[in-house]
């Protein structure tokens, strides 16, 4: 179970990262410490939690790849290791809204 958790936080606070290296430390804020909220055994706040990765993927990590690999291919720069490292954020933040499911599971 703690290696559930332990993926869940990081993915937010990668995608915390991703913010702070804009400058947006309010936003940064909220989304490092967001995942706190998993410690609420109740089902709505993990739903929202796995909902935040899987929008975070779709608004946030796919347009960056996007974005820069059109821009790395305009300059004739190398693109295909960064679309394999932000594609492998995506797929590892796929993977923990996943497996933090079973957590908090009534018996």
């Amino acid at each position: 179970m703690f290696w559930r958790i332990f993926l869940f936080i990081l993915c937010y606070w990668i995608l915390a990262a991703h913010f702070l290296r804009s400058g947006d430390v309010i936003v940064t804020g909220v989304i490092a410490l967001a995942p706190l909220a998993i410690f609420i055994k109740h089902q709505s706040i993990k739903l929202f939690l796995q909902l935040g990765l899987v929008v975070g993927v779709f608004t946030v990590w796919l347009p960056t790849i996007y974005n820069i690999a059109s821009m790395r291919m305009a300059m004739d720069q190398p693109w295909l290791r960064m679309a394999l490292i932000l594609s492998a954020v995506c797929v590892l933040s796929f993977f923990s809204a996943w497996a933090v499911q079973p957590v908090h599971r009534d018996k």
